[in-house]
């Protein structure tokens, strides 16, 4: 497991850290730098800007993979994204806007999506899953995937009509994947600082205590505004990520969701707690 920074840095950092001898003037061109936050690099990097107005961290998980194949949930991360036409997010947007807000046993109000409208779907091939657009946490999955999810019995998921804002129809290959399981609290800590908005902000995985106490389903959703406008995260299980991964569908990457006290989670908060300590030697560093 490691943590790898991909860092926005400004343009008075380049001469230090030209003087350090560590970064080229050519790598410096570059817009961002991409570091693993235990390397002496990264020290170097820290220790060079640490004068400079600030840094911009943007946090990235990687984990080997057999700790991959020992967690029993997963977080869906979209590798596959249909945009919206102007059309299509003002029927979005107004259904988003007329949906009840969820209180949900984490003191947050979540809202769950079910009538979206993507009108250019022909990027969707028949074993693909993709996101809709950047502001919404909503998934569209091809005919063939439906049919094999249907097929498996998975549980805690729905499948709603997805509409072309142009013409009022409902597409015939194309569905929404639904779900109401709303799961338990998470664990929040440094790593899922307070939005400024609304929510919570990710900088890494989503923790659970004691899921075991819980009947999960294999489709879930969170039970935080993660998104910031009140969208929850989904969670599924292992036995989806298998199935997935099986059946070669393409559209989703699987982020692990951590057990409290785990021995992955001890390692995770471990490297969390140092980064946040080195980060620390600039107060105006953020993430």
């Amino acid at each position: 497991m490691k943590i790898s920074l991909r860092i926005l840095f400004q343009e008075e950092a380049k001469r230090p850290l030209l003087e350090t001898g560590e970064f080229s003037n050519d790598e410096l061109q570059n817009v961002v730098l991409e570091l693993d936050s235990q390397s002496e690099r990264f020290r170097c990097f820290l220790h060079a800007t640490r004068n400079v107005s600030y840094n911009h961290f943007n946090p990235v998980m990687q984990f080997t993979e057999k700790e991959y194949d020992s967690a029993d949930f997963y977080q869906l991360d979209s590798r596959k994204t249909l945009r919206e036409s102007p059309r299509d997010y003002e029927w979005n947007y107004s259904h988003v806007e007329s949906l009840d807000l969820i209180r949900t046993d984490a003191g947050m109000e979540i809202q769950l999506p079910h009538r979206l409208a993507v009108s250019k779907v022909g990027l969707l091939k028949s074993n693909m899953v993709a996101g809709v657009d950047e502001w919404l946490e909503e998934f569209l999955v091809a005919a063939d995937v439906a049919t094999a999810f249907s097929a498996e019995g998975f549980s805690g998921f729905s499948l709603r009509p997805v509409f072309n804002s142009r013409t009022k129809m409902a597409h015939p290959d194309v569905h929404q994947l639904y779900s109401n399981t709303i799961m338990p609290p998470a664990e929040l800590g440094r790593d899922t600082p307070i939005d400024e908005g609304s929510g919570v902000r990710q900088l890494g995985c989503l923790v659970y205590a004691n899921l075991e106490h819980y009947n999960l389903d294999d489709f879930n959703r969170t039970a935080e505004d993660w998104a910031s406008n009140n969208i929850p995260l989904w969670v599924v299980s292992a036995g989806v990520r298998e199935f997935f991964r099986r059946n070669k569908f393409r559209g989703w990457a699987f982020r692990p969701v951590l057990e409290k006290g785990s021995e992955m989670h001890r390692e995770y908060e471990r490297l969390w707690d140092d980064l946040f300590e080195q980060i620390a030697i600039n107060p105006n560093n953020r993430f």
